[in-house]
């Protein structure tokens, strides 16, 4: 997993930036998370991809508990 300044070409691009534009035109914050999922069918690719997803869940959901003060730790 990696940061990308690029959202890609076609819909990836479509879907983020139609998302930012959205949140600005309703004067919210503009904090939009895109992920791209590959096509890697196997198990091996899934269950890790699985992994990743959990953590970037778990990892915004506990940055924003912090941003508003609250502490705390987040569990399965």
């Amino acid at each position: 997993m990696r940061i990308s300044e690029d959202p890609g070409r076609y819909l990836c691009d479509f879907i983020y930036f139609s998302s930012l534009a959205h949140l600005y035109k309703a004067k919210e914050k503009r904090r939009v998370v895109f992920l791209h999922v590959p096509s890697e069918p196997d198990k091996q690719h899934i269950n890790t991809g699985r992994e990743l997803l959990i953590q970037l869940i778990r990892s915004i959901v506990e940055s924003e508990v912090s941003r508003r003060g609250r502490g705390g730790v987040i569990r399965n």
